[in-house]
């Protein structure tokens, strides 16, 4: 019998491929039920037409081939994110008269205003947003030179390099009280493009000079009692149009109130900043906040390149999430995709998360229909 049962599953297989050519599909088989001759047991070797039917099937069938299994669809790309990460140098003038009120009537001096909303701790705008600007610090004054001659000792500069959390050590390096002497601020800008120009092109983001000043750009002094000269001034702003063409923007603070001639001259030197922002004029320490924390916040990208490229049109079809939070796109406190499709930009409350935030977690998801990945 197990002979038997081995042989007519031989033979059925047989009549299947050659006979047939295929099986008959399922409802084909309901139809018209297959008619096969086998022997009889007893029968002396006789045999008769036995019909299958859906209840007493004749024979065991051979296994079907299983379709080919369909190609599973991209359920999604990933995309590797990466922070723009801007370089912000904080050019503090360091001269004699930041020992001013910077109100002209209240406690705080120009100098420690400045110092204290920068640098206090937990609240200071470095402290905050340490963790997304990479801040370096370039305090500058006249040093102990010779009235009117540069040279080793002009300008005298306190740096802290940019780098990532920095609080710290930019809190140890500044210093306490005012270093003196005078406003060389043309030097001063020749110097510290000198050394953005050898540090070279951050890849992380975009590089910027935030200059606070009281003053003219007056020479190499000791002291700060000469005035500056019309070519002082056109050395200084020579030098940010120099710094702009090569990518660096130049923001400017005047620490001396609304004074008119300093007024003059730093709204030059902001025009060649190419910000295309205006100087900005505290009268307080308050405006001096609001006015630190609006520069730096527009420095404080909350941009985001993606390795690839969304289809025009599909800029909503992603997944966006923040620390595990999905965004919502084109949402106020969500996200939206720039103009070149290849970076996306945090709005609102997402952004202040992405720049406050020690280590952000950050991933984008867009369907493999909608992206090209670079």
């Amino acid at each position: 019998m197990l002979c038997g049962r081995a042989f007519l599953y031989t033979c059925w297989t047989f009549a299947t491929l050659t006979a047939c050519g295929a099986e008959p599909a399922p409802h084909d088989k309901a139809a018209s039920p297959t008619v096969a001759t086998v022997a009889a047991a007893g029968s002396g070797g006789s045999s008769a037409p036995i019909k299958e039917t859906a209840a007493t099937p004749l024979l065991p069938r051979a296994a079907e081939t299983p379709a080919p299994a369909a190609t599973p669809e991209c359920a999604g790309a990933k995309l590797n994110v990466t922070r723009v990460i801007p370089t912000v140098w904080l050019m503090i003038d360091g001269s004699g008269s930041m020992a001013a009120p910077l109100d002209f009537a209240g406690p705080s001096s120009r100098w420690s205003a400045l110092r204290e909303i920068l640098l206090k701790p937990d609240s200071g705008l470095v402290s905050k947003l340490q963790s997304s600007v990479a801040f370096g610090l370039y305090v500058y004054d006249g040093g102990l030179s010779l009235p009117g001659i540069p040279g080793p000792q002009c300008p005298r500069v306190v740096v802290s390099e940019p780098t990532l959390d920095n609080a710290a050590a930019m809190s140890g390096s500044y210093p306490e009280l005012e270093t003196g002497a005078s406003t060389p601020t043309h030097y001063a800008l020749l110097d510290l493009k000198q050394r953005i120009d050898a540090a070279g092109p951050s890849d992380r983001g975009p590089t910027y000079v935030v200059l606070a000043t009281d003053g003219m750009p007056n020479v190499c002094d000791f002291h700060d009692g000469l005035p500056s000269t019309p070519d002082t001034e056109a050395e200084a702003i020579a030098t940010v149009q120099q710094l702009a063409a090569a990518g660096t923007g130049v923001f400017v603070i005047s620490m001396a109130g609304d004074d008119a001639i300093l007024q003059a001259h730093l709204t030059a030197l902001a025009a060649a900043g190419g910000t295309g922002t205006a100087p900005f004029t505290p009268a307080s320490q308050a405006d001096l906040e609001s006015a630190l924390t609006q520069i730096i916040g527009a420095t404080a990208s909350c941009d985001l390149k993606l390795q690839g490229i969304v289809e025009a049109g599909r800029e909503c079809t992603g997944t966006v999430t923040l620390n595990g939070t999905t965004l919502v796109c084109n949402a106020k406190d969500g996200y939206k995709l720039k103009a070149n499709r290849q970076s996306l930009e945090l709005l609102g409350e997402a952004c202040k998360t992405l720049q406050t935030a020690a280590a952000p977690q950050l991933e984008a998801t867009f369907p493999c229909d909608d992206v090209t990945l670079l």
